[in-house]
Formats: C-alpha cells, structure tokens, sequence
C-alpha cells in the first residue's frame, strides 16, 4: 500500500512537470508564432518599400522574383543615379561660371549705370537753376557748356590716345608695320599695313591695312577711361586715308567709304592699288584717324612712305648686292688679267711690225770742211 502511494505521489510530480514543460512550450510556441508574424510584416514593409523604389526608378515590379535580384537591381540604379549625379554636378559648375560671368556684367551695368544717374543729377540742377533765368540766357549757358564739354572730350582723346609701333620690316618687296593702339592704359586695338617697297613704271601692286579690337573689361576700367570711352561713341570709327603727293602715283581705292565701325572683338580692312605712271621715285602718305561721337576726327598716325621706282640700273645693283665681297675680288681680277692679255697681245704686234721693215738706212757722210 505504502508503495501504491509513494508510486502515486511519484507519477503526479512526474505529471506536475511535465504539466509545466507543455506550459512552457506552448508560450514559446505562441511566442515563435508572435515573432513570426513580425517577421512576415517585416517583410511586407521591405516588399513594400522595394516596390515603390522600383517604381521610383522605373524598375519592373514584379513580387514573384527574388529579394537578391531585386536588390542587385537596385544597386545598379544607384549607380545609374550616382553618374547622373557627376554630370549634374559638372552642369551645376558651367552654370556657376555663367552665373560668375553675368554677375561680373550686372556689376559692370550698375556702375554706368550709377554714372549716368551722376549726369542726371547734374543735368537736372543745372536745368533747375536755369529755369528761373531768361530763356535766350540759360540756352546760350546750354549750349556753351556742351561746347565746351565737347572740346573737353576733344582735348583728352588727343592727350590720351597714343600709339606704340610694336614691328617694321620689309620683306617680300613689301614694307610692313604694326602699331598698338591705348586709350591711356586700355588697349583698344592693333594697326597694320602692308605697303609696295617698289614700283617700276606702269606696274600695279596691292596696299592694305586692317584695324582689329580687343575686348575691355569695363570693371577694371577707371572713371576718367570709362568717360574717354563713352566719348568714342559705342562702336569705334576709324578712318584710314592713303595718298600721295606725287602726280605719277596713283592711289585706288577699293571701299565705298574710308570710315568704316568696328565693334568690340571685330576687324575692319581697307585695301587700294598703286598704278606707277613715272620714273622718279614718289612718297605715299598713310593717315589714320579716330572720329569721336562728335563727329571730330583725333589723328592717330601719319607714315610718310617712300616708294622706290625700280629702273634697270637700280634692279642690277639690287642682283648685285648679295655677290660677297670675295666673289667681287676675284671678278676684278679676272678683268684684269682679261685687259692685261689683250695689251700684251697688241705690244707683241706692233713690235712684229717693226722688226718686218728692217733697220733704218744711216745719215749720209759730211766731209769735213778745208780751209
């Protein structure tokens, strides 16, 4: 009986524990369920936030295909965007340059445009405290201020423009030349011409000459400059006359007119024929002349040309100038000998000569005298 009891009392403390061991797998269980679900909503929301960056980048959607796929599609979409992001970054730079660029020409248009705000100013009080005066009185003040404004302008161009022949050389049977042309210390532009170094009679040969512009950077310009340049007008006039004073020589010119405009960054050219009707030699005259908004014209430069008339003795010396003096040397003796030989040969005719007509006969004999 006593064993009958200790065996009951055994097999319930067996079922107490093995009570409390299917217990405690059963909320692990339920646990492991709990974490599953999580689990699965987890990745829902990652299939959810694939598919819509897939739709983002225009990918193809499809839930059925793998999540490594998937991802590798990704990546290289990524890549895709990080060489779109370069050249975004690239276009993002010449954008800032542009922006650099016009932000340097908007401060350029302020300062003008601060100038002439500065004129209007002025403009206005002059008007205003002439405006109380007589009419005949203040437009005689008018006009004599814009007179004088005028030849101001006028005295400065001619002060300030100044030229610096940078090459002169002759080379092909043309005399060539270049100049530099300054508006105080703003380069404008450059000056060349090309001329005949020669002309024989009745020939014809080309002269041009061509005005090219630089581009001024009106930020570093000064006030003083910026006032000479606005007095030159927009646009540059230059004019270009070629003459001479020789009747013989006969200038063409080929443009219409000898004023042309030249802008910013531009060239202008000027081409004429040279017709030499004489002999003597003739002077061409190349006068260069800027013309100001007030139509007066500042001179720039004046090249007093001379035209050698090529005859055949000047044409034999030219032949003959490269001949070293060696070459002359030598010639020289050879001519010598040559007339040395030919005076030889006469004193030996001339000797043959008298021995063919013998001894002269003697004088007859005197006698001499008896006393």
């Amino acid at each position: 009986m006593k064993a009958l009891q200790s065996e009951m009392s055994r097999l319930r403390s067996a079922h107490s524990s093995l009570q409390e061991k299917i217990d405690s797998s059963t909320s692990q269980l339920s646990k492991l369920s709990d974490e599953l679900s999580n689990a699965r909503g987890l990745t829902q929301g990652y299939q959810k936030e694939l598919a819509n960056l897939q739709r983002t980048l225009n990918l193809k959607v499809d839930a059925n295909r793998d999540l490594s796929t998937q991802i590798a599609d990704l990546s290289q979409a990524m890549r895709k965007l990080q060489k779109d992001a370069e050249a975004y970054i690239s276009q993002i730079g010449t954008l800032r340059t542009s922006l650099e660029n016009q932000e340097a020409a908007n401060a350029r248009l302020a300062s003008e445009n601060e100038d002439l705000k500065n004129t209007i100013r002025q403009m206005q009080s002059t008007i205003s405290a002439l405006t109380s005066k007589e009419d005949s009185l203040a437009r005689q003040f008018i006009d004599l201020k814009a007179a004088k404004e005028k030849l101001d302008d006028f005295a400065l161009s001619v002060n300030n423009l100044n030229t610096r022949i940078t090459e002169e050389r002759t080379e092909g049977g043309f005399y060539y030349g270049k100049t530099s042309i300054y508006l105080k210390s703003v380069l404008l532009g450059y000056l060349e011409w090309r001329l005949p170094a020669h002309l024989s009679r009745s020939e014809e040969k080309n002269a041009e000459a061509s005005f090219s512009t630089e581009s001024i950077d009106y930020v570093r310009v000064s006030a003083d400059e910026r006032r000479l340049l606005r007095s030159l007008g927009n646009k540059l006039k230059v004019q270009v006359i070629l003459a001479s004073p020789v009747t013989a020589m006969e200038v063409k010119r080929q443009e219409k007119e000898g004023l042309q405009e030249v802008g910013e960054r531009d060239r202008a050219t000027w081409h004429w024929k040279i017709l030499n009707r004489g002999t003597q030699d003739g002077r061409l005259l190349l006068d260069v002349h800027m013309v100001d908004r007030n139509s007066k014209k500042i001179p720039l430069l004046h090249e007093d040309h001379l035209l050698v008339s090529s005859n055949v003795v000047r044409q034999l010396r030219s032949y003959l100038q490269p001949i070293p003096m060696i070459a002359g040397i030598l010639i020289g003796f050879l001519l010598f000998g040559i007339a040395g030989i030919f005076r030889r040969a006469r004193s030996n005719e001339i000797g043959g000569r008298r021995h063919a007509a013998g001894p002269s006969d003697p004088p007859p004999h005197i006698g001499q005298k008896q006393l």
